[in-house]
């Protein structure tokens, strides 16, 4: 994409400068993410801009490759934590993006009940972002800096955490931190889990 002089601040206030070469990643949108090699330096480091937002939910998904790059950790319904598995990863697809229209609501501020899935961009090194999927209908995501809040309906929600997991908000808050008879949890051989860490949690500037 050619080449660039581009500065840094170090935390005690000095300025650094060199000329670099932008790249383009392949499958990422250049508005979310970039390559750049530094003037002496053969590699190519990526860099993700933290304020990028998205107008849309189709918007995010593809700018940031989401079927192909984002990788499922855990999933936490209410005190309880479990692999989420392929099963659970189409069915968000089915329930929670099927359209792609919807907007991003960045002076939303979603309250009440909610189940958090951990999900990561290990090509660039994002990992252990929270997906909050609430009850009210709104998904949630700090993936790429600030949260992104996109209201997708309440009965989607309801049928995903119903499809994939057998279970409903409120059996979930009578049984607290034991599952309730029949929750489907995902098998050995379709689990793909995180190594044990923290989610981070980032919210609105």
């Amino acid at each position: 994409m050619g080449a660039q002089t581009v500065t840094g601040q170090e935390p005690g206030g000095e300025i650094h400068s060199v000329k670099a070469e932008l790249y383009a990643l392949d499958k990422f949108d250049k508005k979310f993410a970039l390559g750049i090699k530094f003037d002496g330096d053969s590699r190519i480091y990526p860099y993700v801009t933290t304020s990028y937002v998205p107008a849309t939910l189709g918007e995010f998904l593809t700018a940031v490759d989401y079927d192909n790059s984002v990788r499922y950790g855990n999933v936490t319904l209410m005190n309880v934590t479990s692999p989420v598995n392929s099963q659970n990863a189409a069915d968000i697809k089915k329930y929670l993006f099927a359209d792609r229209s919807v907007k991003n609501e960045p002076s939303a501020s979603p309250s009440g009940s909610y189940v958090t899935l951990s999900v990561s961009i290990d090509e660039l090194n994002i990992l252990n972002k929270a997906m909050r999927i609430y009850e009210s209908g709104y998904v949630t995501t700090n993936l790429v800096g600030y949260q992104f809040n996109f209201f997708v309906g309440k009965d989607n929600v309801a049928s995903f955490l119903k499809k994939s997991y057998n279970v409903t908000f409120d059996e979930l808050r009578k049984t607290g931190t034991t599952l309730p008879a029949g929750v489907k949890t995902p098998s050995d051989d379709t689990a793909v889990s995180l190594p044990p860490q923290t989610v981070s949690e980032t919210t609105k500037p």
